[in-house]
């Protein structure tokens, strides 16, 4: 699904701003990418079987969604050193479970189509 690759691209683009004066803004549109482009066509899928798999790793990505942007503003607002490498930190984490949340979903797809084909 193209749609969950350009997510994943654009999540590591996150990772290499975080810290930098791009990072709020990169954020704010990878949501919107989110929302716009991945939520729609992942709550549209159907993979058989694996469907409640899918929709709970799909509420979770929006869930973790929400929470990089608000995590973004507090890293960007910190004014302690320690404050802000913590929170870069938390969003580093954050970046990597949605980056495990994307292989998931594609795991899952892969399986599906190749369930398919046979």
């Amino acid at each position: 699904m193209e749609a969950i690759a350009g997510y994943s691209h654009r999540l590591g683009q996150l990772q290499q701003l975080l810290g930098e004066d791009g990072m709020a803004s990169h954020a704010a549109e990878l949501q919107q990418f989110f929302q716009q482009t991945v939520w729609i066509r992942i709550t549209a899928a159907d993979v058989g079987q694996r469907q409640s798999r899918w929709d709970a790793i799909a509420t979770e990505m929006y869930r973790d969604m929400r929470l990089l942007v608000v995590e973004v503003n507090f890293a960007k607002s910190a004014h302690q050193r320690d404050t802000r490498q913590q929170r870069l930190e938390q969003l580093q984490q954050r970046i990597e479970r949605l980056q495990g949340f994307v292989q998931l979903l594609q795991s899952l797809m892969a399986d599906e189509v190749t369930e398919r084909a046979l």
